[in-house]
């Protein structure tokens, strides 16, 4: 059980971080003059979020998790540069990337998952990761129309490769014979699935994604 637990605080984390981010991008993509509807789904998203982290700390409870876990944001950064590279590379990494390959993920967690309420958190935090991924799409887009395709393309091949290698990196981790099955029923998988989730969809989102907006990865 401390597995599961130590897991489920690693979600609040995770999930508190991504609400903190979505603000942060929001407020970049005010700066930068977003139509009202970019910036809506932002602020929609960053609440989101926030309930997710929400959920996942009563499923921690459920798992025998006493009190709250500590959160730390220091690693919530966005990307450096000028504001314009700054939100479009963090745009690419946090919601292009790591949104596209949360559905498929998620979607994978949720099937093995037999706990009531974890299975709940699952089934809602499944129908917002899907408009969170459309909106970096959508945010792509809005710079590809306005900045233009060749600018937009330039800083997307630059900082990519540095994305996915990190992806590939964090998604790796970890030897299958630690693994409890018995973890799955609380929405836990092995590490040889993470990985293998992250390769289907580079190839199946990814590439032709960025491929149909003529950008390289």
């Amino acid at each position: 059980m401390q597995a599961i637990r130590q897991e489920w605080a690693r979600r609040v984390q995770a999930e508190y971080c991504s609400a903190l981010l979505t603000q942060e991008i929001t407020l970049q993509l005010m700066r930068l003059g977003a139509p009202p509807d970019l910036v809506r789904d932002g602020m929609r998203i960053a609440e989101e979020e926030l309930s997710h982290a929400e959920m996942s700390l009563e499923v921690f409870r459920q798992a025998g998790g006493e009190g709250t876990p500590t959160v730390d944001t220091s690693a919530a950064l966005l990307e450096q540069g000028d504001l314009f590279t700054s939100t479009l590379s963090s745009i690419l990494r946090i919601f292009c990337l790591g949104e596209t390959v949360a559905v498929p993920l998620f979607a994978n967690l949720r099937q093995h998952c037999k706990k009531d309420f974890a299975s709940e958190v699952f089934d809602q935090i499944l129908r917002d990761e899907v408009g969170h991924r459309q909106f970096g799409w959508d945010v792509l887009d809005w710079f590809i129309a306005t900045v233009g395709e060749e600018q937009v393309k330039e800083v997307a091949e630059s900082v990519l490769p540095a994305h996915l290698a990190a992806m590939h990196e964090s998604y790796s981790g970890g030897a299958d014979h630690h693994f409890d099955n018995e973890a799955r029923v609380w929405g836990l998988a092995p590490p040889s699935e993470y990985s293998e989730i992250l390769d289907k969809t580079v190839a199946t989102e990814y590439i032709p994604r960025f491929a149909a907006r003529n950008i390289s990865i």
